[in-house]
């Protein structure tokens, strides 16, 4: 025979298992109740015994039995009404992890144990205003350039009217979105919610990064797009022009473009492409200071298993000229005939054969690359040629042939949504010729058969050193 429980008024109950008032069950001294906001604590001591062995064993494997499954519920009666019913399908206490051990001592025999016996469970963040919230860590930083990330860090737990997840996206969000400080900040990037397999605790993670410069066309925050990137490259070349013409190449633009899009907002990448590409194009303007700009080539880039959209443009521009290319060549050309003169040695043929007088001449052509429209420039882009021919009169030169001048206007259409590209094409050529031919020049040991040209050779050699610098001839 078992021998008499004392009768207490406390019970505990846990797994489907009772003790305190049972003779199998014996609720042995008083039990520790600790809690806090987080989690609660029950330990407790229990004397088991019976007569029989074979039923002693099966209780004190009852016992331990219950004291290793986890996530039950626990109730604390006191005189027959429930003090403590915490359940774990109610949140009212979850995760509890019992455990048990023998403690040994005078209370062992061959029919009695004494077992210490603990519950540790998590309790709802039932706190007022806290939303399910247990606990939050918040991180502001800022990087060399002095824009700032915020990053939110929390724990929620589940209530008794929904599970953690549902209770987390309910509320994380906007209470960690009202913790950006003042500015304007891009949607949550990596919002991160990681729950337990009973879903009753959550742990959330999101990151802000603050704007400082436009994602579209309406202001600094376009609510479809997430972490979005934009790089302008500038090319600059220098043209192989006339030397103090001021004539300056188109410069080459790039501008580069990688964004998330928000897939509660839109999956039409295609479309949402077309609508930024116009933005990159004022970007690329203000940022490089070339305006307007001709886009001559998109690159669009979808990723639809990210909801991501890339690409790149490429653009041209004037850069601070109306006059893209100036080129003027001088080309010199110069003829000679021949002389007969009869020989008296009785061969009416024979005669002595000298040079005849050389006729020198030159080719000056200037083409012209510049905007439509250019206004001054249409007068100064030739201002090289002019003072050319100028300088061809005034060594001797006369004009022989001018050819009717190309002027030819065009447009680079480039992409329909950025600006065309209107352009000028001019060409001028002249032939000149120069008024002496040199055998017949007077003076200077130029006249007479065999001069050699020596006048228009020094001419021309003036005026070759006034276009190529110093040459020989």
């Amino acid at each position: 025979m078992a021998s008499s429980a004392i009768t207490r008024a406390m019970t505990i109950s846990y797994g489907g298992v009772t003790v305190g008032t049972s003779q199998v069950f014996q609720l042995h001294g008083a039990h520790v109740f600790e809690t806090n906001y987080a989690e609660t604590r029950v330990a407790f001591d229990v004397l088991v015994q019976n007569d029989v062995l074979a039923t002693f064993l099966a209780n004190c494997a009852t016992l331990e039995a219950a004291y290793r499954t986890p996530n039950g519920d626990l109730q604390i009666a006191l005189g027959g009404s429930n003090h403590i019913n915490y359940t774990h399908s109610g949140n009212t206490m979850f995760n509890i992890r019992p455990s048990i051990s023998k403690i040994g001592g005078p209370a062992d025999s061959n029919n009695s144990r004494l077992y210490s016996c603990e519950l540790i469970g998590d309790m709802p963040a039932d706190e007022t205003g806290k939303a399910g919230r247990q606990s939050s860590r918040i991180t502001l930083s800022a990087d060399d350039a002095g824009i700032q990330e915020l990053t939110v860090q929390a724990v929620y737990t589940a209530l008794s009217s929904n599970d953690a997840l549902t209770q987390a996206q309910a509320q994380f969000p906007s209470y960690a979105s009202g913790l950006q400080p003042s500015g304007t900040w891009d949607e949550g990037v990596g919002l991160t919610y990681q729950y337990d397999d009973e879903n009753k605790a959550v742990n959330c993670l999101v990151s802000y990064r603050e704007l400082i410069h436009n994602q579209g066309q309406g202001g600094l925050n376009d609510s479809t797009l997430v972490g979005s990137t934009i790089a302008v490259t500038l090319k600059r070349s220098s043209p192989n022009a006339d030397r103090g013409s001021g004539a300056k190449a188109l410069a080459e633009v790039t501008v580069a473009f990688d964004t998330a899009v928000l897939e509660s907002s839109s999956t039409d990448l295609n479309g949402k492409w077309a609508t930024t590409r116009v933005y990159l194009v004022s970007v690329a303007e203000a940022q490089t200071g070339v305006s307007p700009l001709t886009v001559t080539g998109e690159n669009p880039a979808f990723d639809p298993t990210g909801n991501r959209v890339s690409g790149s443009l490429n653009l041209i521009g004037a850069d601070g000229s109306s006059l893209l290319h100036s080129e003027t060549s001088v080309a010199s050309s110069e003829t000679s005939g021949e002389i007969f003169v009869p020989v008296a040695n009785g061969d009416p043929f024979a005669v002595d054969i000298h040079q005849g007088p050389a006729i020198k001449g030159i080719v000056i052509q200037s083409n012209i690359m510049e905007l439509a429209g250019a206004g001054a420039g249409r007068s100064a882009g030739f201002k090289v040629y002019n003072d050319a021919v100028r300088r061809a009169q005034g060594q001797g030169y006369r004009v022989t042939l001018t050819e009717a001048p190309v002027d030819r206007e065009f447009e680079h259409e480039g992409m329909l949504f950025s600006t065309r590209l209107q352009l000028r094409f001019r060409s001028r050529r002249v032939t000149m010729r120069f008024v002496k031919p040199a055998n017949l020049a007077g003076g200077g040991g130029g006249g007479g058969a065999g001069g050699g040209g020596t006048r228009v050779r020094k001419n021309q050699a003036a005026l070759d050193r006034a276009f190529f610098g110093p040459v020989s001839h």
